[in-house]
């Protein structure tokens, strides 16, 4: 079951006018009812359920938090998460009643949220796509428009939201023979758009790195063959060590580029990240030769001016840090999540490193009662933060929303290679009018299994004292 974490106490930065383009989002929500221009409100069987975003110029992480009339926290089986977004909208998987575990991936309801643009912000629940299920980092928000042709010209994203645009939510199905053991590797899933609609599912790991694309609105009923799949490679750092870990990021840049980087950490915690760039050219096939190498960052460029600031004497102390987080912007910046104490879950920070310029450009103090541990994917980075709404929230309500008609379908015939043995579905906006599960308690089996597989999330008190979530 999910505890209740308090929020950090800001709501937005300064001046909401000057809106982030993009901002790092914390993917696992807080509850709380909290109200301002970005709430927005979905009726339920049983009550309602309320999302409100607070959003933060980086390297301040924005956040968001959920709250609902008829439940309590203590019945979410996890913390709501965000699994994708694109654009305006942001996909969230809400778990009531069951403790979300690795053997049940893709459990709970769907919800997407609106920022609402020149509209009030919206928030509809989408229909179970049972059986087809998938895990947390496969979905991914394509957006469409029937009033223009291609919404993403010349591999640069547009700003364009109507009234009339549309959505699929695609997704790699989960695999059948789901472990609560880690594989070392992982899956992100790119919308990259145009008029096909074309998703890339990257699978980042020590020594598998590979993307796979897919055109997802060329898939019609009437489509007489399969999707057509397309592979990419992906560069990396030479022959990592046995003990060598792998901490990896690959988006999609506002300048139609994909950037990767690949972070090193040695047994003795120092560390090299080495960022590369793709121009994706719709005119031609891509090549991995195309991939283009940009900047190295080691953790010894870290100055002795940021230890002092840190409050670390030492200029040789360990640094422990997290998951990269690639900018959106074509700025050559990096965020990282470091710690000097990795037993300490309460003192962490952001740092926002500019790669080309090869230093750290700012710090920022993670703040709240949550804790961060390293190799832990708490953040995203997004572009929602540039359609929210920036009025008094007391001059427009927020509007509410019921579920919305959609058609779930899965894609058969697809031929891949062994270990990429999945179909994947795409999850249009089906009437389904069930309401949230009743809590269902874990077998006895499941239990255990989920002990082991421990919580990504969890929460501390003053003290520093963790309890999972």
């Amino acid at each position: 079951m999910a505890d209740l974490v308090s929020p950090p106490a800001y709501d937005s930065d300064g001046d909401t006018a000057q809106r982030p383009t993009s901002s790092v989002l914390e993917k696992y929500a807080y509850f709380d009812n909290r109200q301002n221009a970005t709430t927005a409100v979905c009726d339920l069987d049983k009550g309602s359920i309320q999302v409100t975003f607070c959003v933060a110029h980086p390297p301040r992480a924005s956040y968001f938090c959920v709250y609902t009339t008829h439940f309590a926290p203590a019945q979410f089986g996890a913390a709501p998460q965000i699994l994708a977004t694109e654009g305006p909208l942001a996909l969230i998987r809400v778990i009531i009643g069951r403790r979300k575990s690795y053997f049940s991936p893709g459990v709970g309801d769907l919800f997407v949220y609106h920022a609402g643009g020149d509209l009030p912000p919206s928030l509809k629940r989408l229909p179970s796509p049972a059986p087809h299920f998938f895990d947390d980092s496969y979905a991914a928000i394509v957006r469409h428009c029937p009033r223009r042709r291609c919404p993403q010209r010349r591999g640069i994203k547009e700003d364009h939201d109507c009234s009339d645009c549309n959505y699929v939510v695609a997704a790699r199905q989960a695999d059948q023979d789901h472990t609560p053991y880690h594989s070392g590797s992982q899956c992100k899933a790119i919308t990259i758009g145009g008029e096909e609609g074309t998703v890339a599912w990257a699978i980042l790991g020590k020594y598998t790195r590979r993307i796979m694309f897919c055109d997802v609105l060329a898939i019609t009923d009437t489509s007489p063959h399969p999707p057509v799949l397309r592979f990419l490679h992906m560069p990396g750092m030479e022959s990592p060590g046995e003990y060598t870990v792998c901490l990896q990021d690959i988006d999609l840049l506002d300048d139609g580029s994909i950037a990767y980087i690949e972070l090193q950490l040695t047994e003795e915690y120092t560390w090299e990240a080495n960022t590369w760039r793709i121009k994706i050219d719709r005119s031609s096939p891509l090549s991995s030769t195309q991939w283009q190498w940009e900047c190295t960052f080691r953790s010894s460029d870290i100055s002795q001016s940021l230890h002092d600031r840190l409050d670390v004497g030492d200029a040789e102390a360990v640094f422990y840090v997290g998951p990269p987080i690639l900018s959106l912007q074509d700025d050559g910046i990096v965020y990282i999540l470091t710690k000097t104490d990795p037993e300490d879950p309460c003192k962490s920070w952001l740092l926002a490193i500019d790669m080309k310029k090869n230093k750290v450009q700012q710090v920022q103090e993670l703040v709240g009662d949550r804790g961060f541990f390293v190799f832990q994917p708490y953040f995203t980075t997004t572009s929602i933060s540039k359609y929210i709404q920036v009025i008094n929230p007391g001059k427009q309500k927020a509007k509410r929303q019921k579920m919305v008609p959609s058609q779930c379908k899965k894609l058969g015939g697809v031929s891949m290679e062994p270990h990429w043995q999945d179909d994947m579905e795409l999850d249009d906006e089906v009437d389904d009018t069930q309401s949230l599960p009743e809590p269902v308690p874990l077998t006895k089996h499941e239990s255990e299994m989920d002990y082991l597989s421990k919580p990504a999330l969890q929460s501390t008190d003053r003290t520093g004292t963790g309890r999972g979530m």
